[in-house]
């Protein structure tokens, strides 16, 4: 599995694959959804959105939901995931995660992830659980619903010292 930036996408395919895409139910709103998000919040390489791309099938989207310096506590970055209706229960869920996971473990500014989960979603907890999340608490999102906050702090001095030897 890949993850392709949304921005960068279409410039990966041809006219008619660009035709079959747009036939896609929801492919048009999630692209225009994802690149309002990068151009609202100013997201950059890597904190953009993704398609997850396995096989020759779109199967998810995954992405960052801010940047390093756009959080209350630097450092911080909240990461979002989703696995299409027809290809759950796949483990793409865990795959995902786990390439968002490695991209972020490889920029310096990003100290910890953090994941906001239903409360009910089982199965996204599980896909932390396998990528070294822990659940830290309860929180009331701004809509005041309450979610689950999951975090997961990146080891930066192991991935130093395996560079450097």
């Amino acid at each position: 599995m890949i993850l392709i930036p949304v921005c960068v996408f279409p410039k990966l395919i041809d006219a008619e694959d660009s035709k079959i895409l747009g036939k896609i139910p929801g492919y048009l709103q999630l692209t225009s959804r994802i690149r309002g998000m990068e151009t609202e919040r100013q997201l950059y390489f890597p904190w953009l959105g993704y398609f997850a791309l396995h096989g020759e099938n779109i199967i998810g989207t995954g992405g960052f939901k801010n940047t390093p310096n756009q959080s209350r506590r630097s450092g911080h970055v909240e990461i979002a995931y989703e696995v299409f209706e027809e290809y759950r229960g796949q483990g793409l869920g865990k795959k995902i995660c786990n390439k968002l996971v490695d991209l972020a473990k490889d920029q310096p500014l990003c100290h910890r992830l953090i994941a906001l989960v239903d409360l009910d979603n089982h199965k996204s907890e599980k896909v932390l659980l396998s990528n070294g999340f822990s659940l830290e608490r309860q929180v009331e999102e701004m809509d005041g619903n309450l979610s689950n906050l999951w975090s997961l702090q990146l080891e930066k001095e192991k991935l130093a010292t395996s560079i450097i030897h």
